[in-house]
């Protein structure tokens, strides 16, 4: 396999985010009185691509109305948003992984499902000291459909000047095989974040790697 240009997903494929959700989510759902959930529940949703909105109508059915949903999302993305600029939250082998691909002149994207702006994004990494690596970053706020569908992944192969047929695309959780599978492009599912090894194996990847470092063997 040739590539041009690798797309990756950011939480829990660049940055290990997973315990920042689960206090963020907590955090907001608490002015409610509603009891904390663990981080297995949470995992379940977040490895289908689920919106934060639907994440919180399945884990607390008994918040209905949608003032309250929306408090609880602005709560959530300020907690969220504040704990995640710490460099320590990269997953490892993320630099080392990222300088190898631009010396070897491979193209680098960052496609993801959040809902912040790609400004805030580009913002984030560079308080982790990894922006001068992505040549584009693409959030949901860009597009018009969320992973699985694979607009985030067609937008960013677009700015990357890549054909879609050019690009690797590497993510940690269902919705990244689905939305790559879309696309049209060969994916790469690392068991660095949400979903288990059977579950990413069953939506049949072309490679599932342990460590992110083990994508450079595709380019030798």
């Amino acid at each position: 396999m040739s590539f041009k240009a690798v797309i990756f997903d950011v939480d829990g494929t660049l940055v290990d985010s997973i315990s920042a959700y689960q206090v963020a989510f907590n955090r907001g759902t608490a002015k409610f009185g509603l009891p904390a959930v663990g981080v297995e529940p949470l995992l379940e949703c977040l490895t289908l691509g689920m919106t934060l909105e639907e994440v919180i109508h399945k884990l607390h059915p008994s918040l209905r109305d949608e003032e309250s949903i929306e408090a609880c999302r602005r709560e959530m993305f300020a907690a969220f948003t504040s704990m995640t600029d710490d460099v320590g939250l990269l997953i490892p082998d993320v630099v080392d992984v990222l300088r190898e691909l631009k010396a070897r002149g491979i193209k680098m994207g960052a496609a993801t499902g959040r809902t912040s702006q790609s400004a805030r994004l580009r913002e984030q990494f560079r308080k982790l000291g990894i922006d001068h690596f992505f040549d584009a970053v693409v959030t949901t706020a860009d597009v018009e459909e969320r992973k699985p569908a694979p607009d985030v992944i067609i937008e960013c192969a677009r700015q990357l000047g890549i054909e879609i047929t050019d690009c690797l695309v590497v993510g940690d959780a269902v919705a990244d095989i689905q939305a790559a599978r879309a696309a049209g492009t060969t994916v790469v599912a690392v068991l660095t974040g949400v979903s288990n090894e059977a579950k990413l194996a069953a939506h049949q990847p072309d490679r599932l790697c342990r460590r992110l470092s083990e994508i450079l063997d595709l380019f030798e």
